[in-house]
């Protein structure tokens, strides 16, 4: 794997070259490469026997990108139904959705997923929703602290407890954020908060899960349900927190404002 910098690959008649070698470019990306884009190379390698959920496909062709052997007398079919299938196959790896169409000789109409990426796509959840829940504290956060801002000489205890709460989110936030690792074939191509393009994707995938009803399309989506309940569950506790901390400020101010009015 290395970086590649937008001043070192030029694009050819759609193929992206990388400068120095004429022989040496890009076969197939998880998204169109745009000039000026920075690119990471990966030469591809065999991996190991893995599922896949085909989507779409009516017919085994008869042969894949090789004529002279059939891709397909390496697939083992797990389950099918209608017009889904799901498959173990040894492919390349890491994962490309268009790479594998070819290989197996599939129309563009056809959908791919690696079913360990529609795994990873669901135990990201919770760190997404950990995020969330964190922007949502921190959000309540800056509220309580702005109005202890407008009278600061009073309230520098306060505003410092403030400001390292929200110091101590942020390393959190920063540390969660280098762990989470979505699965390339499941991002936009464009905008990474294209909100539709996930819906759309997951529907897809559901519908044909649902359709194969098989154990292992099963165990997808129960697994995909809890990490989706605990996300929720997760943002729930975030926006709690949020309310609780303002209504706690609220009560306090009236609580220190009622002992004041007394002692004078």
């Amino acid at each position: 794997m290395e970086e590649v910098a937008p001043e070192d690959y030029q694009i050819v008649d759609g193929k992206v070259i990388i400068s120095g070698s004429f022989e040496k470019y890009i076969v197939y990306a998880s998204k169109p490469v745009m000039q000026g884009t920075r690119i990471r190379a990966i030469s591809q390698i065999a991996g190991k026997t893995e599922n896949y959920l085909i989507k779409g496909m009516r017919e085994i062709p008869e042969n894949g990108l090789n004529e002279k052997e059939n891709m397909w007398d390496k697939v083992t079919i797990l389950a099918e139904n209608q017009d889904a299938m799901m498959i173990s196959y040894q492919g390349q790896s890491p994962f490309i959705e268009k790479q594998l169409k070819d290989e197996l000789n599939l129309s563009e109409n056809v959908r791919i997923w690696h079913l360990e990426d529609i795994r990873s796509l669901g135990k990201s959840f919770p760190q997404i929703s950990i995020l969330l829940a964190i922007s949502i504290i921190m959000i309540f956060l800056w509220i309580g602290s702005w109005s202890s801002i407008k009278n600061c000489k009073n309230n520098k205890f306060r505003i410092s407890i403030y400001g390292g709460s929200v110091l101590f989110l942020l390393v959190i936030f920063q540390k969660i954020t280098e762990k989470l690792a979505l699965p390339s074939a499941f991002l936009p191509r464009q905008n990474i908060f294209e909100l539709s393009y996930y819906q759309k994707e997951l529907t897809e995938v559901f519908q044909a899960l649902r359709q194969l009803q098989s154990t292992e399309a099963l165990s997808v989506i129960q697994e995909f349900s809890q990490n989706s309940i605990i996300s929720i569950i997760m943002i729930g506790i975030g926006a709690v927190a949020g309310v609780m901390l303002l209504v706690g400020r609220k009560w306090y101010r009236k609580r220190g404002g009622g002992m004041y009015e007394e002692k004078k």
